[in-house]
């Protein structure tokens, strides 16, 4: 490893212990380096070259100038080098040590620091501290001259692709298209991160979000079952949202009247509401699936009303789920559900018999429900 000062000392690591290998000035400001063969290739930024030294002699020699700026990656390709400078140019150097930029990323203001060239793939792999994004970057040497440089590199996604553009592809496009949605608790969560995404702006056409949340909507929003329980509710928080993004009244009249049927959804005595229409059970993912719809409620309306209810339901779960003994392993979590009478309990989520103590609670403290609730 080097160390970037006027030194130019380069350290091996032995033992578990650095040790200067080499220090001369003919290296000082070295960034990058390789190991090629029986040579150490640097990146020298005194002088702005690519410098080869032998491993046995350590003699220095001089293989390519690369102009000015800071030489930073250096990777080895079936056509020779390719190297880097970190404000956004990469180089290619042949065996006649030819110097030919291939890309330049300096106007997408897109850093180019240490990269990655993946032989089998044809791929160059190239993380920027500026957008904190990797591009991928087609290796096509066949590619003709374009003026009077060989542009061998071109984006392979032109805004920069990372596995969460790709997540985020699959999700929309092929795990729950739209046009498949369904008003369930287990899609809410997705539809939600849709708003999200189109709140943040995300990707270089946001507008995708909104048409994917209107047309999920569109199709679901008059399921009979909507509104009948929590996990009926959730959806809801989209909904909400879309009426207070386009302004539109189908959506802020269809959001009223599920506050409406909400309101339907039988009690504990403390205004708890039972998770489960055929059980008098609290569940602690509750205050998520109404809570959010809750609270878009009130950005949509301004109208308090719904700001009281959701702090009453945060209140009255807490009150029955949260572990208050500080003692108690798990202080100050929720556990997983509450039994507000001796009847028959839901057996379809927890462990079974989970009611079935002095607390009539759950003993369990459900990771993804805490999550739920925060």
């Amino acid at each position: 490893m080097s160390e970037t000062d006027s030194a130019g000392r380069i350290y091996r690591i032995r033992n578990g212990l650095a040790e200067i290998w080499l220090q001369d000035t003919l290296l000082a400001l070295t960034n990058g380096l390789l190991v090629r063969g029986n040579a150490l290739l640097a990146g020298v930024n005194s002088d702005n070259f690519l410098k080869s030294i032998d491993l046995n002699t350590r003699a220095i020699h001089k293989l390519a100038h690369l102009g000015p700026g800071n030489i930073d990656g250096i990777q080895e390709t079936p056509d020779g080098l390719l190297v880097s400078h970190f404000l956004g140019n990469l180089y290619a150097i042949d065996a006649e040590h030819q110097v030919k930029e291939l890309l330049n990323t300096r106007t997408q203001d897109i850093f180019m620091a240490d990269f990655a060239f993946l032989p089998v793939q044809q791929l160059l792999v190239v993380p920027s501290l500026r957008t904190n994004k990797v591009y991928l970057y087609r290796y096509a040497p066949e590619m003709p001259n374009r003026g009077n440089q060989e542009k061998v590199a071109r984006p392979a996604q032109t805004t920069g692709h990372t596995w969460v553009d790709s997540l985020d592809d699959y999700a929309r496009n092929k795990f729950l298209p739209a046009k498949k949605y369904n008003w369930t608790w287990q899609q809410a969560p997705l539809l939600r991160a849709m708003t999200a995404q189109y709140e943040h702006q995300v990707g270089p056409d946001p507008a995708i979000y909104l048409a994917y949340v209107r047309r999920a909507i569109d199709k679901s929003m008059d399921a009979v079952w909507a509104g009948h329980n929590p996990n009926g509710v959730a959806s809801g928080a989209s909904l909400a949202w879309l009426a207070r993004i386009t302004g539109e009244a189908k959506y802020r009249t269809a959001a009223e009247q599920l506050y409406q049927k909400y309101l339907q959804i039988p009690r504990m005595p403390n205004g708890a509401i039972w998770h489960l229409k055929r059980f008098a059970e609290l569940w602690d993912d509750t205050v998520f699936m109404v809570g959010t719809y809750l609270l878009e409620m009130y950005l949509l309306t301004d109208d308090e009303k719904y700001l009281d209810e959701l702090l009453l339901q945060v209140q009255t779960h807490r009150e029955k789920l949260q572990v208050t003994d500080p003692n108690a392993a798990g202080a100050g979590l929720w556990v997983h559900g509450w039994d507000g009478d001796d009847k028959d309990h839901c057996r379809l989520c927890s462990q079974q018999h989970w009611d079935e103590n002095a607390a009539h609670r759950s003993t369990e403290i459900w990771g993804r429900g805490n999550g739920w609730s925060s």
